[in-house]
């Protein structure tokens, strides 16, 4: 199995650099770009996880009001859809009713 890791990795990087690409992180080759460039790089990305950090620790005092508008879970947007709580009703009828037969909401 080791003998096919090389393969791999060379078809990994391949993928990786043609993402970056197509994002427009990278303009050419990733071989071609300088040991410099790449810690540039590096280091924007993590400049800017910093920086969300940053922020998200400075608005925190605010954010904790109770007047302040939460952000919405995922599982509060989904289970509102109406065939999610079609779906649930249909389940609580179907465990009410053993017998019943499963219908189309």
């Amino acid at each position: 199995m080791l003998k096919h890791l090389p393969a791999f990795l060379t078809h990994a990087n391949k993928c990786a650099e043609l993402r970056l690409r197509r994002i427009g992180v990278l303009d050419g080759a990733l071989d071609e770009v300088s040991g410099f460039k790449r810690g540039l790089l590096v280091a924007e990305a993590y400049g800017g996880k910093a920086l969300g950090g940053l922020i998200s620790l400075v608005t925190l005092p605010i954010r904790i009001l109770p007047f302040w508008p939460k952000k919405k879970r995922l599982t509060d947007i989904y289970l509102a859809d109406p065939h999610v709580m079609a779906f649930r009703q249909l389940s609580a009828a179907n465990t009410a009713e053993p017998d019943a037969q499963p219908q189309e909401p």
